[in-house]
């Protein structure tokens, strides 16, 4: 989402008359860096933002965009698979795939407040402004592509000590909407969290109406305060987030839910089976930067429906398929 944020940014920075070109990945066959959505917004100066490849693609596209797209949109279509008198393929990446690519003008540059936000939208991006001031996921059908187009994910951050911090910085690269939640008027402060959208400060399960808690969202508890979290997992377990995790040993955990079953709280197993406690991928994490990624790398796994562990040994491609 960081990348879409940037070629949004891009196109909002485009003059009156000036062209731009936006090209979305739209279809790969076999492996490829830039997956199914993934977008390049550029000039003809050369200018751009997002991505469409790891970089082996878009010096090509940069030569080819404009004659294509002078009678209108197209799809062009790069090889990257190699062979034994080319090993690296045409493009010499060596990446093994067939990567399909939509390329449309922006001429002149995207209505920033349309009315109807999937019509009439070169390169989606009318689309993708909907969805992050919305929050919601939004549709989009174009050339027999059909695209979800995934809000920011909410990431709320219950705490707000020197762990917090690069939790918050780290989900903020990520292009997150975070949230950091704390009652300690000292430290829960917008100054301590520049990269948090919003920081409340409050009692964290005195304000989880507040909050986005739905299907997509995360939540991270880093508190230190063992009986507000026990109110706090609580109302957290009770509703429709996605993925909740809780720092500390795994007796801690232990003792939470020994303490919810006590005061009629258990939430069910399904309810369960979104807590993560202790929080974050087994990657032998020492430092706060450590923790941190292993926490947002656990959040990815968890709604990307994997299990974490080391891609060498997945006996799988790399990738679902599109």
């Amino acid at each position: 989402m960081r990348s879409l944020r940037e070629v949004l940014a891009f196109a909002d920075r485009l003059e009156p008359g000036e062209t731009a070109a936006v090209c979305t990945v739209v279809r790969v066959t076999g492996s490829a860096y830039g997956r199914p959505g993934a977008r390049l917004i550029l000039t003809p100066d050369g200018s751009r933002a997002g991505y469409v490849s790891g970089g082996c693609l878009e010096k090509e596209l940069a030569r080819r965009v404009w004659e294509a797209t002078a009678e209108g949109p197209r799809t062009l279509a790069f090889d990257t698979r190699g062979n034994p008198r080319v090993p690296g393929g045409a493009y010499n990446a060596g990446c093994d795939g067939v990567i399909e690519i939509l390329c449309e003008r922006l001429d002149p540059p995207v209505d920033p407040d349309p009315g109807d936000p999937v019509g009439r939208d070169p390169g989606g991006l009318n689309a993708v402004r909907r969805s992050i001031e919305t929050g919601e996921p939004i549709e989009r059908t174009v050339d027999g592509f059909r695209e979800t187009i995934e809000p920011p994910r909410p990431l709320t951050i219950f705490g707000a000590g020197d762990d917090a911090r690069p939790l918050c910085e780290l989900a903020g690269v990520m292009g997150w909407a975070v949230t950091v939640v704390a009652k300690q008027p000292e430290l829960a402060l917008p100054t301590r969290f520049p990269a948090a959208d919003q920081v409340i400060c409050a009692d964290p399960a005195a304000v989880l109406d507040r909050l986005s808690l739905r299907p997509h969202s995360a939540a991270v508890g880093l508190t230190h305060d063992y009986a507000g979290d026990v109110r706090l997992l609580a109302g957290l377990l009770d509703s429709e987030i996605g993925y909740v995790g809780m720092l500390g040993p795994k007796r801690r955990a232990g003792r939470l839910m020994t303490d919810l079953h006590a005061a009629g709280s258990l939430p069910s197993p399904d309810r369960l089976a979104k807590l993560q406690a202790p929080v974050g991928l087994d990657i032998g994490a020492k430092t706060p930067e450590e923790i941190a990624a292993a926490v947002i790398a656990e959040i990815v796994a968890h709604f990307r429906g994997r299990g974490g562990g080391f891609l060498s040994q997945r006996n799988a491609p790399i990738h679902d398929a599109a």
